[in-house]
């Protein structure tokens, strides 16, 4: 009869710290929030050490890159719809923004503080030295398909600054060209001058400003290459 006693009281015990356990709050994970890599930049929670680095990476595939013109940033964007600002020479990360398409050419203002961003959604401008989100400066023109059923954006291929900053052109898919004059903040004025071209030609994939302003050349993937002169408009 004893011995049944101790081995009830013995199971008693076992069902008394079992719940005990149970019941207890889990313990959390011990993170390190100043832990960092061997470059300074700091890791994921949990983490404790970091294979390779993170500077210069992006997300997915990097369609344009510009250096600033005072060759201490470097600009990249992609198809993840993302831009990102890198310290050139040591690839530490200054700034990001998120468009949300494909970025086909970034290129900075004379005086490095705002980005020009040509993607399928428009044009952008980022004043990424006041910290401001980038704003779409210009919609992308617009045209049917064949049959006239359906209406369809035309993605911008690149864009360019004036040297003195104070013009803004980007070409287009569809072989326009616009060209805008800027305001003293960058932004785009209430009626925009602008200049297209027929819709006739190929597909321009580049264009440039001449250092005096007065022409923009710009060319086609027919392997041509046309001058506008801004002063005659021809």
């Amino acid at each position: 009869m004893c011995a049944l006693r101790r081995v009830a009281v013995i199971l008693f015990a076992l069902c008394v710290t079992s719940t005990c356990v149970l019941s207890a709050e889990p313990s959390s994970p011990v993170t390190n929030e100043s832990a960092r890599d061997a470059l300074g930049d700091p890791l994921p929670a949990g983490a404790v050490r970091r294979l390779g680095t993170k500077r210069f990476r992006h997300s997915q595939a990097i369609w344009s890159l510009a250096f600033s013109p005072n060759g201490k940033i470097l600009a990249a964007g992609g198809v993840d719809g993302s831009v990102r600002l890198w310290d050139a020479a040591s690839g530490k990360e200054l700034a990001r923004d998120a468009i949300g398409t494909s970025l086909l050419n970034v290129t900075f203002s004379p005086n490095s503080t705002r980005l020009a961003i040509a993607a399928d959604s428009g044009l952008w401008v980022w004043d990424w030295k006041q910290k401001q989100q980038a704003h779409r400066f210009a919609r992308p023109l617009t045209r049917k398909s064949a049959d006239g059923t359906n209406e369809f954006a035309i993605g911008l291929f690149h864009a360019s600054f004036s040297s003195d900053g104070t013009s803004l052109a980007c070409a287009d898919e569809a072989g326009t060209v616009r060209r805008w004059e800027l305001t003293t903040k960058g932004e785009r004025p209430p009626a925009p001058s602008t200049w297209r071209l027929p819709l006739t030609l190929d597909r321009l994939s580049g264009i440039a400003f001449a250092a005096d302003n007065k022409l923009i050349a710009f060319n086609r993937i027919a392997s041509e290459v046309s001058l506008w002169n801004l002063d005659g408009g021809k």
